[in-house]
């Protein structure tokens, strides 16, 4: 595994060296108090949340999100609110200069129906990991979703802004769990559970299973956090992600200790 994760990281860093030249030369055109929010942006999504997974390792889909202010009611009760849809409004202004190939960076606003906040979902989506997941389960996709799919045509929809994310898997728990990367088994148990909430017990019975925090340990001096979901964590499914996402991240950590957090979050994002 430590061979593996070496090799990983001297090909990054020569594939970094390449492409870090460009990117700075391009982040130099932009105003800085403009890279700062992309930099809040990026810090929130791929350190704080689990987007690095998703660019260095094969995590499917990861996800972050906050609310926007939508009125001057909301600044009463949080002020800091509006950053993180600012940011998002600054990285959406410069994209296009650093295309993508490999990954989908797409924001979705959905406003809630018991106050005037909007919440803002940024997904971020390891093309080829995406693809791959759906092909393993795709007669389950089917099933959920009552239709025949053609996993590329719903990316692309996605990626385009045809269909929004969670509709493209009509807002179930249980997909959204398997394209996060949290296995199958743990995201049929949270899926059922949840529904179990919503309905009677005796309407849909289920096999009683206690779960808990897939990861409890605290690394105060990680760059980043680690990837939390709850889990039945006595399952081999659990275990095993466990194992690969402690892995993934002292590789991750390892890669964004040399050098600028932007840089090498954008150099990754632009590879071919």
């Amino acid at each position: 595994m430590y061979k593996h994760i070496t090799f990983l990281m001297l090909l990054f860093s020569y594939c970094f060296n390449l492409n870090a030249n460009s990117i700075s030369d391009i982040l130099k055109t932009i105003p800085i108090e403009h890279q700062e929010d992309i930099k809040y942006l990026f810090h929130h999504v791929f350190l704080l949340q689990d987007g690095a997974y998703t660019i260095f390792g094969d995590k499917p889909v990861s996800s972050a999100g906050s609310f926007l202010i939508s009125s001057w009611k909301a600044t009463l009760t949080a002020k800091y609110i509006g950053k993180f849809g600012r940011s998002w409004e600054t990285w959406q202004a410069y994209k296009q200069k650093f295309p993508m190939q490999k990954y989908v960076i797409i924001g979705e606003k959905y406003p809630s129906k018991k106050s005037e906040l909007v919440a803002l979902h940024v997904f971020v989506i390891n093309k080829k990991k995406f693809l791959e997941t759906i092909d393993t389960h795709l007669a389950l996709f089917e099933s959920v979703l009552g239709k025949k799919i053609d996993p590329k045509k719903c990316l692309d929809d996605i990626e385009s802004g045809k269909c929004s994310f969670w509709t493209s898997i009509n807002h179930n728990d249980m997909l959204m769990g398997i394209l996060l990367g949290y296995g199958e088994h743990n995201a049929t148990l949270f899926y059922k559970k949840s529904k179990r909430f919503r309905y009677a017990r005796y309407l849909f019975p289920i096999e009683e299973k206690k779960l808990e925090c897939s990861d409890t340990e605290s690394y105060p001096m990680m760059i980043v956090n680690a990837v939390q979901f709850l889990a039945d964590l006595q399952h081999p499914e659990t275990k095993f992600l466990q194992k690969k996402y402690k892995d993934l991240r002292k590789k991750i950590a390892d890669i964004y200790s040399q050098g600028d957090m932007l840089e090498i979050t954008l150099s990754q994002l632009t590879s071919d």
